[in-house]
């Protein structure tokens, strides 16, 4: 039996997990990056990559690297069985957070 919070969409809030830096994480970056800070630094203060630092300051360059991503469809090469695993993970989440009243 599916679970209730099946028909729950997540994507783009607080809970989806694929997002690691929210609008305000995002302006300081860029703040803090124009008075001198480096990306390195800046992306161990937040827990992420230099890259995804770069993504932030420089959004024109995050347009090109996805364009060249989709274009090569090296995200798409995922057996079944890896994105079954993912997707069921992901519907545990989605029950553990409605279960503790999170999303409704």
């Amino acid at each position: 039996m599916p679970y209730k919070s099946e028909k729950i969409k997540i994507q783009f809030t607080k809970h989806d997990r694929r997002i690691k830096l929210d609008d305000v994480d995002r302006q300081q970056i860029i703040r803090k990056y124009n008075q001198g800070r480096s990306m390195r630094s800046l992306g161990r203060e937040y827990g992420v990559d230099k890259k995804t630092i770069k993504f932030v300051i420089d959004p024109e360059y995050y347009k090109e690297t996805l364009a060249y991503t989709r274009s090569k469809k090296n995200h798409l090469n995922i057996s079944k069985e890896k994105r079954n695993e993912y997707m069921k993970k992901h519907r545990r989440y989605k029950q553990e957070l409605y279960i503790k009243g999170e999303i409704k």
